[in-house]
């Protein structure tokens, strides 16, 4: 016997080498092997590249992707020429990722050409093999390792050749196949040489994209042919930011040999069938307990096992060979308490269907939101597993991965995902629910303490999905890093702002509802403005601000939209010193969105509300100039700043602090001088179809006319108040519509110009009305109903002109309807009795300057008017 101690370093020198050999045997091997004799040479020579076209410091002098189907084989070839040092940084690193579940990974060549001399660069014991497990951030193990190599001595001016092939394809598709080609990239290519082999007799089909050629086909001998593109001088393709998961704008190809979605559904089906016979273990045990508890009603049972999927199987997966697609055991599932998508979706569709519950697996894509029909038929367009289930004839999908979700299982909130192909016999593509129910509500309530500080209250409610999304973040943040967040996000707007109560979070699962409400005190809450030194407030929606991704101007790609969206953001201004503010209403309809907003005075309430709901994943490229014209100046638009007066009250503003706006000046001058000029002419004319007492007889107002001299100085008082509350003279008024685009807002121009002289017209109009009135001219009548018809008709014209120009205004409040038939109602009655009424005529009869006139002229008026009366009596009653 070894003594003790001898014997526990013997052990544990044994149970080093093992573990070693344990190590070593989980890491996949590389090999290295010759060129396979099958693959083809390019008939073309590469291109010169522009060197201005180059980023990365190096060029693809030579691409090279060769398939043999029927082998299983994937042949991969690249030179790469080093231009700069930068080149030497960027691609001076090989790096080969493979599955070794089911491939092999071989190399053929690694050389560097110097200067003409080739230099062997390949050396297997330099490799290092690393998992990589691309996925892992999703919580997906799918087995992945690469062989990484750092190249020693590479220069400028080198050409880096490497050349390998991967063996094996997917053991879950069978002999079938399917795959996808990209022509350009990140970087120019002087050539690229793609190619596929595969038997006669197999049915592949080729769509080529964005102006990609055909293939050329030669038969190859042995029942073999082959399928190749040469191209040369391809340029790079530049992506841009905020660009949709579906578009591609390369040239690019796709192959398949299934002849029919139908088909890819069967395999889908052959692969993940579900068994409903004899569940056993931990899954029964379930099974009987839901149904139990749900006393047979199918919805309350679908609800329970819905929740049970969802919230208390987590989210991973190990997707390692045919698991790529193939899903585990339901009852596996349950005991682990983990599955990827394909496992849950299996476990909630054995579930359902083993209690009688129309259902089926459902394959969709989770980012692209493909469009099925522009694709060749293909599993690889497909990323996700998700379920339909129907119970009285209503079908609904559910998303078996999502966690939290709240409200009535009917309403349970599904993520549009575009075309879904359902698993199923007789299968067709189907449309997955632009489901939308759900919005954010945001109120700020800021309430004036004094000059400088306020109380600022938030409400924000979630509703529908916008509670799902939040509830997880709320589950996996604590409440004082939610405090710090909050607080810190305010921080940014007002520096001196302090938390004065905690934040307080209400979640009601039932209605799916979550309220949370803020509270904090501001100091120094408003700003002054450098130029003026005017002390001045800013209120900005900023969550929907946040919604609208900013773009270029020389825009060529659709714009991706954060869908679905639906918010309702309102800011209040509580203060003694509010009072009736308006500016102009801004409203945008568009297919892929809306926006609108407005500002109104409730009492001691300033209240400014925005909107904005977001109807489509992205903006499509023909509409993406008219996206730039509505959102050209998204500060302004997501805002309102107001300055704060001696006084205490707030002042006009529109979008930020507001400048003079001289247009409108010049344009009042001009109108007001011309208004003065045609009414100093006027005021000299006479009306001959009257004849004129003398100054001692003209009677006084009475009866009826009181009351339209009255109605006279009240509209007149109305329409000035109403005129300087518009803010005519302020230049944000006047480039309110340049958000529309350069025609846009020259016709909003137009239309406030036009608003701006009927206002001065009408005023004026009715200043000089209100004049004559008083003065008893002869002219009065035809002057007042010239000014009633101005009253009427400026306004119905004015909404003529609206509705021509074609401009997104929102539409008239039913109060300026009501107003406009008042005033023609009233109107029609003013002008009736100005033109039969005895009493106008026999009052408004005195001429400009009083000229004399005698009596006898008096007696004749009288005389004419009442041929059948007195003359002396009429004469005693005026």
């Amino acid at each position: 016997m070894f003594p003790f101690p001898l014997r526990h370093i013997l052990l544990s020198f044994v149970f080093f080498c093992v573990l070693q050999i344990c190590i070593s045997a989980q890491i996949p091997r590389i090999y290295q092997e010759n060129k396979p004799a099958w693959i083809q040479k390019s008939s073309k020579s590469p291109q010169k590249i522009n060197q201005r076209d180059i980023e990365a410091g190096f060029v693809y002098e030579s691409l090279d992707y060769q398939v043999h189907i029927e082998q299983k084989v994937v042949y991969s070839r690249q030179v790469k020429e080093i231009v700069s040092t930068d080149g030497v940084d960027q691609a001076g690193q090989i790096y080969v990722s493979f599955s070794p579940d089911y491939q092999k990974l071989f190399f053929h060549e690694i050389q560097l050409i110097r200067q003409g001399k080739v230099l062997n660069k390949l050396d297997l014991s330099k490799f290092k093999v690393v998992a990589n497990e691309t996925d892992l951030s999703r919580f997906l193990y799918n087995g992945t390792y690469a062989a990484y190599l750092i190249l020693d001595d590479l220069r400028v001016g080198d050409k880096l050749v490497i050349s390998y092939s991967l063996k094996g394809f997917n053991p879950a598709i069978g002999n079938k196949f399917a795959d996808d080609y990209y022509f350009q990239g990140t970087e120019p290519i002087a050539l690229n040489h793609v190619s596929y082999i595969a038997a006669k007799d197999r049915p592949v089909k080729f769509k080529t994209f964005n102006g990609q050629s055909d293939p050329r086909i030669e038969p190859l001998g042995q029942g073999l042919i082959s399928y190749s593109w040469e191209e040369t001088n391809l340029p790079v393709i530049h992506s841009e930011n905020y660009e949709p998961y579906w578009y591609f704008n390369h040239k690019y190809i796709q192959i398949s040999d299934y002849q029919s979605w139908q088909e890819v559904a069967d395999w889908a089906g052959k692969l993940n069938p579900v068994v409903t016979t004899n569940p056993g273990g931990a899954l029964k045990n379930k099974i009987e307990e839901f149904w139990a508890r749900s006393k047979g009603d199918a919805y309350k049972y679908l609800a329970l096992v819905t929740r049970f999927v969802q919230n208390d199987i987590r989210y991973m997966g190990v997707e390692v060979g045919e698991y790529s697609h193939r899903s585990n055991n339901p009852n596996k599932v349950v005991e682990q308490r983990y599955g990827d998508c394909k496992d849950k979706s299996m476990l909630l569709a054995t579930f359902l269907k083993t209690k009688g519950i129309d259902c089926e697996l459902v394959l969709v894509n989770s980012y692209n939101r493909y469009k099925l029909e522009d694709f060749l038929p293909s599993p690889w367009v497909f990323n996700h597993m998700v379920v339909k289930a129907t119970i009285n004839d209503r079908a609904q999908f559910i998303d078996p991965t999502f966690s939290n979700q709240g409200g009535n299982i009917r309403d349970l909130y599904f993520p549009f995902y575009g075309n879904a192909l359902v698993i199923k016999a007789k299968t067709q593509i189907e449309d997955t629910p632009r489901d939308v129910n759900g919005k954010t509500k945001v109120l700020e309530q800021y309430k004036s303490l004094d000059s400088n500080r306020a109380q600022l209250i938030v409400k924000t409610t979630y509703t529908g999905y916008q509670a799902d999304n939040n509830r997880s973040m709320l589950n996996s943040t604590s409440r004082t890093a939610l405090e710090k967040n909050y607080l810190d996000y305010y921080t940014k707007l007002y520096p001196e702002i302090k938390r004065t109560d905690t934040v307080k979070v209400r979640d009601d699962r039932e209605k799916n509802e979550i309220e949370i409400i803020e509270t904090y005190e501001i100091n120094k809450f408003a700003k002054t403005e450098d130029a003026t030194k005017k002390k001045y407030l800013t209120f900005f929606a900023s969550d929907m601000f946040s919604q609208i991704p900013a773009v270029n101007s020389n825009r060529k790609a659709p714009v991706s939209l954060n869908f679905p969206f639906t918010a309702e953001y309102e800011v209040q201004y509580v203060s003694d010193k509010a009072k009736d503010i308006q500016d102009a209403p801004v409203f945008i309809d568009r297919n892929s969105y809306t926006f609108g907003k407005s500002v109104k005075v409730d009492g001691d309430t300033l209240k400014m509300n925005f909107q904005l709901a977001i109807h489509e994943p992205s903006v499509a490229i023909d509409k993406v100039p008219e996206f730039m014209e509505d959102f050209n100046n998204t500060e302004d638009l997501f805002s309102y700043s107001y300055y704060i007066n001696d006084n205490g009250s707030i002042g006009y503003t529109n979008g930020g602090i507001s400048t003079v706006s001289w247009f409108a000046i010049l344009i009042t001058c001009i109108t007001l001088a011309f208004c003065g000029f045609i009414f100093y002419k006027w005021n000299k004319k006479e009306d001959k179809s009257r004849l004129i007492y003398e100054a001692d007889y003209v009677p006084s107002i009475g009866g009826w006319l009181v009351l339209l001299g009255l109605g006279l100085v009240a509209s007149l008082l109305r329409i000035t108040v109403d005129f300087f509350t518009i803010g005519f003279f302020y230049s944000q008024l006047w480039s309110a519509y340049d958000i529309y685009g350069v025609s846009q807002g020259i016709v909003f121009r137009l239309l406030v110009a036009f608003e701006l002289i009927i206002n001065l017209l009408t005023m004026s109009l009715l200043g000089f009305t209100i004049y004559l009135f008083f003065r008893k001219r002869d002219i009065f009548p035809k002057v007042a109903l010239l000014t009633i018809g101005v009253m009427f008709f400026g306004p119905v014209l004015d909404l003529l002109l609206i509705e021509l120009s074609g401009l997104r205004i929102p539409e008239e409040s039913p109060e300026s309807y009501t107003e406009l038939i008042r005033t023609m109602i009233f109107g029609a009655i003013w002008c009736s009795y100005l033109v039969k009424s005895d009493r106008v005529k026999e009052t408004f009869v005195v001429k400009y300057r009083n000229k004399e006139v005698t009596p006898t002229a008096v007696e004749e008026v009288v005389q004419q008017d009442n041929p059948d009366a007195d003359n002396n009596e009429n004469i005693k009653e005026l």
